[in-house]
Formats: structure tokens, sequence, C-alpha cells
């Protein structure tokens, strides 16, 4: 099947634009400019395509820049202050690849590749560059040092994926209307004081980018905990009784799982009883709730968390949940909670589910070995623990074990409860930096399936 690429190098080797890797509509915009145009055939066939494939390398994160642009114009407040931006070096080309499914899509594709030519910048005004189209065929080739950034079809968004804006029909009308108004727009009012109305809003989708690897990060559902079936009131359990917690979460969801007659395949799944990969299960983590420094700690949200690649079952699990989910203890026969999913994440799941480079434990982790006698082999086991929950030995640049809490909301390590027996297995609060920003979940450790070991970014109220 023939593909259209384009290549875009950036010929100062800084990409200033907010997201990463450069988003769809950017480039349409960066051709509308280059053409001085957006009354053109090959352009509304640009606009209708579907997401394109992305090839580029990891995000370079980049550096915080601020500018200093002399005023010309003193009435113009906007124009004394100075602008933010965040600097990325990028070492490789970003490739924008679209499939060509009919014949006509040739002729349209090589009147895009013409108008590409044009472009002179992408991103913001700093950053100069210029396009190479082609079609090709024949199987996709990733370039050393690039990944192969693909759309992200399911409801769910992976923990490792970007949010990108892409081009949807009637987006090159909005950029014309945009482009009219402010050519028509009054900067002063009659009292000469600045006066600059509202613009037209810019039409676009926003799609989910997620690197095309085997590990595509993982996707979650968000759980409030309630105490009565209608939702009307809060439940909040101990932070302590945490593997309690996800245990009656993971005996809920299998009981509905019969309920609905699933797949043998999806009940091993959600029971943690994978055939293959011992991580290829259901994570149950309850979240204590932290935040400041008068916090309770206790228990009042959930996540169920699943690798991406199994998105397609976690989407099923939305049509089981539909009803509340009746949280029985045990030895009891009537339900003393119920979860249910919540389309508000509030400022406590931000704290577990943000991008950052320092992270705490909020609960204990159990480190991965029966020995714990002296601190170096205690860090050395944390690090074996951040190495099998996924992240790679450079990620790591320090981590810090402690007895005692890290963070406002969670209690001394030995007052939580554990599955197996605490004269065989160890716990220990940490504080992990790393070397780039990570974004969470976070949860490690031998008992990180059942709420044990979840990290928090540290910049949460801390003790």
């Amino acid at each position: 099947m023939k593909r259209l690429e384009l290549d875009i190098h950036f010929l100062t080797g800084r990409y200033h634009g907010s997201e990463w890797p450069p988003a769809p509509m950017r480039l349409l915009q960066a051709i509308v400019a280059g053409c001085h145009s957006t009354d053109n055939s090959a352009l509304r066939w640009l606009e209708s395509r579907n997401p394109p494939i992305i090839l580029a390398q990891a995000d370079p994160q980049g550096r915080p820049l601020r500018t200093y642009v002399p005023a010309n114009n003193l009435k113009d407040m906007e124009a004394k202050a100075p602008k933010s931006f965040l600097e990325r070096r990028v070492a490789s080309a970003v490739s924008y690849v679209y499939e060509l499914l009919q014949d006509s899509d040739a002729v349209f594709a090589d009147q895009v590749r013409t108008l590409a030519e044009s472009v002179h910048t992408l991103g913001t005004g700093l950053d100069a560059a210029h396009v190479i189209g082609r079609i090709e065929r024949g199987p996709l080739i990733t370039g050393a040092g690039s990944l192969r950034w693909v759309p992200w079809l399911h409801h769910l968004t992976p923990s490792n994926s970007s949010l990108l804006r892409s081009p949807v029909e009637g987006s090159l009308a909005s950029i014309e209307a945009v482009f009219q108004f402010k050519l028509q727009r009054n900067l002063y009012g009659k009292d000469n004081t600045p006066h600059v109305p509202n613009a037209p809003p810019t039409r676009y989708a926003v799609t989910a980018y997620a690197p095309d690897e085997a590990a595509r990060g993982f996707v979650w559902l968000p759980l409030s905990l309630y105490a009565d079936s209608k939702l009307k009131s809060r439940w909040a359990g101990y932070a302590e009784d945490t593997v309690l917690v996800a245990g009656m979460l993971r005996h809920a969801l299998m009981s509905r799982a019969d309920e609905f007659g699933v797949s043998d395949l999806l009940k091993d799944f959600v029971a943690g009883h994978p055939k293959d990969n011992i991580d290829t299960r259901v994570s149950y983590l309850p979240l204590p709730s932290i935040g400041h420094h008068h916090i309770d700690g206790l228990i009042r949200r959930a996540l169920l968390v699943a690798p991406a690649q199994h998105a397609d079952w976690v989407e099923q699990w939305i049509a089981m949940m539909e009803e509340p989910l009746p949280l029985v203890a045990e030895g009891l026969d009537k339900p003393i909670a119920f979860a249910a999913m919540t389309g508000e994440v509030d400022s406590v799941f931000d704290q577990y589910l943000g991008t950052g480079q320092e992270w705490v434990t909020v609960t204990p982790m159990v480190l991965p070995g029966d020995y714990s006698r002296g601190w170096t082999l205690v860090r050395k086991l944390i690090r074996k623990a951040l190495r099998e929950a996924g992240f790679a030995t450079e990620e790591v640049e320090g981590v810090t074990p402690s007895k005692v809490p890290m963070i406002a909301g969670a209690k001394h390590a030995h007052v939580y409860r554990r599955k197996v027996n605490p004269g065989k297995s160890y716990s220990y609060h940490a504080r992990v930096q790393f070397s780039r920003p990570v974004a969470g979940p976070i949860w490690i450790g031998r008992q990180r399936h059942q709420g044990l070991g979840v990290l928090a970014q540290a910049s949460a109220r801390e003790m």
C-alpha cells in the first residue's frame, strides 16, 4: 500500500512547542502559513485524513527558556511581558505518515507534498524547519533512535501517551476565521486602553499517541468508594487495611465477571492468575487521601490498572461496572462499601497520576527479598523492585529508604497489613529520584498488585 511521508527537519535542532511529538495540527497550520492559503482541495483532503503515524525520537524533555522582545508599542502591556517556552533539542527528523487507501488519494498526496515544501517554521517562530515529502510503498521502517508513535484508538489512554491536536473536517475553515479576525480586530478602545476580544476557536480533535512498543504503559479506571449503593455518602477505610480493600475489589470484580459470563482468559486476568507473564494482570490500588499537612490518609478512592495492550479487556469492564461494585469483607454477608467509576479525577488522583522526577511511597513497599540487614542491601532491593516494575537502571538516580512515612497521610511501615508472613518479608517507605519526569501510576514491590508500594509525587505535602 502506498503512503505519503512528510519529513520535518528542524534547521536549528531545536523545537519550542508545548507537546511532543509535534501535533499533526501544527503540520497543517505550518503548511497553510507556508503557502498563504486555506482554499485548496489538497489541504481539504489532508484535514479529512485519519491521524497519521508519527516517527520521532523519545521525548527529549527540554529546558525552560524565557525570551524578551522589545516593546515597540508601549501601550501594549502584553508586549512588555517575557515569554516562556520549553526548548527541546531534536536529534533527528520527525516524519508524518499517511496511508493512501484509494487511487485518487495519490493525486492529492502529491499536491500536499509540493505544498509542504513551502513550510518555513513548525512550532513557534523560533523553529525554522523545512519539509521533504515523498510517496512510498512497502513496509514502513523506523530509523535508529526513533519511535513509531501510533494513534491510540481506545477510549482509555495509556500512561505513556501524548495528547496531540489533529485536524478534522472544518479545521481549515476555523484557521481562516481566526486569521480574518486578527486582521480586523481593534486593539484599543475609546479610552485608549488595550482591548482584545476573544478570537473564534480553532477546530480540531484530540488524539492520544503512544509509542508502538511491546510495553506501552498502563491504562486505568478511577473509582470512588461509597457507603451506600445510591452513592450518596463517601466511604473511608483505614490505610493500614490497603490489602483488605484491594482484596474486596478483586472479589467484587471477579463476581461481576461471572455474572456477565466473560471468557476464562479474562477471568484469569481479573483474578491475577496470568498464564505467561506474571505482570499481565489487573492491579488493585486503593489510594489513601493525601495533599495537605492535616490530611487523614483514609482510603476513599482506588484505581484498577492493567497493561495498555489489554485496553480492549479493560473497556469491557466499563459495561460491567454500570452498577456499583459491592465490597464485602471476609466473613461478612453484606457489603460494607460500594465502588463506582468516577468521571472526576480530582487533586488526590492527580498526585498519583501526574508526572514528576521525585516520587515517595504512600503505602510501604514489600522488598523483593527475604533479607534486609543493612541499608546498602535495602537500597539494592528497592532498585530491584523498580526494575521489576519496568524501570531501567539508568532511569533511577537515587533511592532513600525509611521506616517512617515521607508524606502526610502515610503511616509507619510496620502498621500495614501484608498478605505473606511478616516474619519473612520486610516493608519500607522509599523516596525515588528519577533521571527524567515519569508518569504515574507507579507501584513497586512484592505485593504491588494488592495496593502496597504505591507512590505519589513528592510535590504532595510532605511530612
